[in-house]
């Protein structure tokens, strides 16, 4: 019976159809995503993001942080210190990053006596080169657009990939690549195999990096589940939000307080909390009486209306556990705390993205990043087999063989309902599949040269 009678084949074809649109735009970002996601997670294991890894013969005492920020200084003229980073453990260096004009360095330690170790590009490594191709090729807000767009239409492509492979003959074959199966038979069944192994890993990569996207991430999600700073107790606000304190496409800020607006210095709001002279030194104490032990970080005022910050995080690779996530300002002038947030005051679905992003980055342990690594491979055999199977059925010449679309699509209320949630779920996926629609159906359909391309 032919496809355009049987309602079955029509449906397979139609699905099929939609899968190979996906594909075509999906695949290559997949394999840019797995490849620059797999080189940041070996750097990060391997040498650390800024030579935090680097380890010391263990000293008597640790040196005040206004020592080392002073060494610090010292070694790049005409530099002011903005950011102190503790070590990870007592066997590990502390690092200073130091600003002069405009540009930032970071100044590797010995904590114990102030020798400088190194001097590198803050936030300017390859690691964080790798970040931003990874978060929008390197060329602003298209290519976040371009990646978003792509990280939608992959849960699309994911949904019709399941349909295609779901077992029919028992889910032990449809799990299993058939080793002796040749050809295109072969790479079908690698295909749908790693497909359907990954697919809950996949969707909650695609997820959790859809939160951090311009659209979807920014204005929607983030946008309603950011910490409100209405709860602290009448604290002056800065025009600034927390996501000032990252750098470039570096995301050092816990995501549930990027959007969050800064407290400012210069009142006498807040609870007391140190009561001497209100320095480096007292603050980085105060830390320590509080609990944050071995790495954390503070940020400097940066102007008159500045404030100390204590931090640790997972975002920061700080620690391995979401849970611990703390966020503390203080008043340089009086030395109140202005505001503390915890990750028990994120709301809901800043608690899943802390937990999320460190999941994504392999922050949560050995078990992580073997994972991880072996999930960025799997993305890229998918996404290799995929372009095989493409390439051996499609047909002699230059046309891109698409799956011949049904005359008469049938209706699948199923799956209009997916496309739809889909679609009001995630903007970018619904103006994506709008184009494609009118791409197939109108603009192929008016240009036989282009359709002949195409089919």
């Amino acid at each position: 019976m032919s496809i355009e009678t049987e309602t079955p084949n029509r449906l397979y074809f139609a699905v099929w159809r939609w899968h190979f649109y996906a594909g075509l735009y999906v695949i290559p970002f997949l394999l840019m995503l797995a490849t620059t996601g797999l080189l940041m997670l070996w750097i990060a294991v391997l040498t650390g993001i800024g030579d935090e890894k680097l380890t010391i013969p263990r000293g008597d005492h640790l040196l005040e942080v206004s020592a080392l920020t002073a060494a610090a200084e010292a070694a790049v003229p005409g530099s002011t210190a903005t950011q102190y980073v503790a070590p990870l453990s007592p066997d590990h260096i502390a690092t200073v990053a130091v600003l002069a004009g405009e540009v930032t360095t970071g100044v590797t330690l010995n904590p114990y006596s102030g020798e400088v170790l190194n001097q590198f590009p803050w936030r300017a490594g390859w690691y964080d080169f790798l970040t931003d191709i990874h978060g929008s090729l390197l060329i602003g807000d298209v290519g976040d657009w371009m990646i978003e767009a792509a990280a939608s239409l992959g849960l699309l492509l994911l949904i019709s990939g399941i349909f295609l492979h779901w077992p029919r003959e028992g889910w032990g074959k449809a799990l299993t690549v058939q080793t002796t199966a040749k050809g295109r038979a072969f790479w079908k069944s690698l295909h749908g195999a790693v497909g359907l192994w990954i697919s809950v890993l996949l969707v909650a990569f695609l997820i959790s990096g859809l939160s951090w996207t311009g659209l979807w991430g920014t204005k929607f999600v983030q946008a309603w589940s950011s910490f409100p700073a209405e709860k602290w107790d009448a604290v002056p606000l800065s025009d600034a939000t927390h996501a000032a304190m990252n750098h470039g496409a570096a995301k050092e800020v816990p995501w549930g307080l990027e959007q969050t607006p800064m407290p400012e210095s210069g009142s006498l709001a807040g609870k007391q909390a140190i009561t001497g002279p209100v320095t480096a030194d007292s603050v980085a104490a105060f830390a320590e009486d509080l609990g944050f032990q071995n790495r954390f970080q503070m940020n400097l005022p940066a102007n008159d209306a500045g404030v100390f910050t204590i931090s640790h995080d997972s975002m920061s690779n700080d620690g391995p556990d979401p849970a611990a996530d703390r966020t503390i300002h203080i008043d340089q002038y009086t030395g109140n705390v202005l505001a503390d947030v915890r990750y028990a005051d994120y709301s809901p679905y800043a608690k899943l993205m802390a937990w999320g992003v460190a999941f994504h980055e392999g922050d949560l342990g050995l078990w992580n990043i073997v994972l991880n690594t072996g999930f960025c491979l799997s993305v890229m055999l998918m996404a290799v087999s995929g372009l095989v199977l493409w390439w051996k059925r499609r047909p002699a010449g230059v046309r891109l063989g698409a799956p011949p679309r049904p005359a008469d699509i049938p209706y699948a209320k199923g799956a209009l309902l997916v496309t739809l949630a889909l679609s009001l779920a995630f903007p970018m996926l619904g103006l994506t599949l709008l184009a494609v629609i009118v791409l197939d159906l109108v603009v192929l359909s008016a240009l036989p040269p282009l359709k002949r391309l195409v089919s």
